[in-house]
């Protein structure tokens, strides 16, 4: 089968976007040949060279994320729309693809795909509404989306089960299909060898325990409620990391500094699957996710888990078997004290989460899922 994955344009960092390269890489090992369609902004340059081996093309596309009233802009383009349908049209493929950050992201993607008359499917990673994330018009926003994607009747992957659920409640008469993401599965060997070189990186004693995440240091991360549940804990021996990088930046190294609790930020870095093996605990305090890789890449490095009980999180985690999930200040509290303190726990709860991440959340788990669904939609 000839399949086009289409890049929205979010961002070359993202696990939204990485999830592409992660989807390319399961269908062409099960034979699928595989096209990669990236928008020609530069914030998408380093993506496109991650790609390596994996048929890319580029295009110019002006994004929802590059326009003053996102999706509302987007859908008044028809210039554009027309473009991106001719371009469509003339692909040699079977399916195209569209990588949807939320449901109102590339409403021109998916209004061209579907004007082309190629079959087509899209991929939404967050089902909550503008609105309630406190977009500006956001209301207006919402009713639109919903409007295009339920004329449209499309076939939609949601990551998760609450992101059906949100989906389904917002959109009406679309078809959804939840499909789990997934990451590949790591050499055991190389995790070895990235925990000793981080934690020689990172300077890290042998009794210090450290804890940290991976991500875009963003409001939707909250990474300062890393460094306040940590300072609650009244533990001293203790280190924060956070690999990636963000417009919070400053204020976590700030707020770290203010508690006096040695922080180090990684950068964004290509190796950060294999780099978390440095970490002791993986602390992921997000407000809202879809389900995000950098949690599946915890679970399959066999790292104990802390995190909020937002969305596809909880679907992932089994508390208190694979994670601990926290709702609370003092939930937060208790969970990270117990953690810190409990080697024993740390084992046990790791070695369940890499279970359950070889059961379920492999990138070729995904890539099958999602070719059966590529099958559903050209009949």
């Amino acid at each position: 089968m000839k399949v086009a994955l289409v890049s929205s344009g979010s961002g070359s960092r993202g696990g939204g976007e990485l999830y592409l390269r992660v989807l390319a890489q399961g269908l062409m090992a099960l034979g699928h040949d595989v096209l990669v369609l990236i928008p020609d902004h530069p914030r998408m340059d380093e993506f496109a060279t991650q790609m390596g081996a994996i048929p890319t093309r580029r295009f110019a596309f002006c994004t929802t994320y590059d326009r003053p009233t996102r999706a509302l802009g987007a859908w008044a383009d028809l210039r554009q729309r027309r473009r991106l349908t001719g371009l469509f049209a003339t692909l040699d493929v079977d399916v195209l693809h569209i990588n949807q950050q939320v449901a109102e992201d590339a409403l021109d993607l998916v209004l061209a795909a579907a004007a082309s008359g190629k079959p087509w499917l899209s991929t939404i990673h967050v089902g909550h509404a503008a609105r309630d994330l406190g977009a500006r018009l956001g209301g207006l926003r919402d009713r639109v989306t919903a409007h295009v994607l339920g004329r449209l009747r499309g076939h939609h992957i949601a990551v998760s089960t609450a992101t059906c659920q949100q989906l389904t409640a917002r959109l009406g008469p679309v078809t959804l299909h939840p499909v789990p993401n997934g990451v590949a599965v790591p050499d055991p060997d190389a995790l070895t060898r990235a925990r000793a070189q981080a934690r020689a990186d990172w300077g890290v004693h042998d009794d210090t325990i450290v804890l940290g995440t991976v991500g875009r240091i963003a409001a939707q991360k909250a990474p300062l409620a890393l460094v306040d549940h940590t300072a609650a804990t009244g533990q001293t021996r203790v280190q924060l990391v956070w690999i990636g990088d963000g417009d919070l930046r400053d204020s976590l190294t700030a707020r770290a500094a203010k508690a006096s609790l040695p922080l180090h930020v990684d950068g964004w870095r290509d190796d950060a699957a294999l780099r978390l093996a440095g970490l002791d605990i993986f602390v992921l305090p997000s407000l809202f996710e879809g389900l995000p890789l950098a949690l599946l890449e915890a679970m399959h490095a066999g790292l104990p888990i802390a995190a909020s009980r937002a969305d596809g999180i909880a679907e992932a985690l089994t508390h208190p078997v694979t994670g601990l999930m926290c709702d609370s200040d003092d939930g937060w509290r208790d969970a990270l004290q117990r953690l810190i303190t409990d080697q024993a726990l740390r084992l046990r709860l790791g070695a369940a989460a890499r279970g359950t991440a070889r059961d379920r959340f492999s990138a070729a788990a995904m890539a099958r899922a999602t070719a059966d669904l590529y099958a559903q939609v050209q009949r």
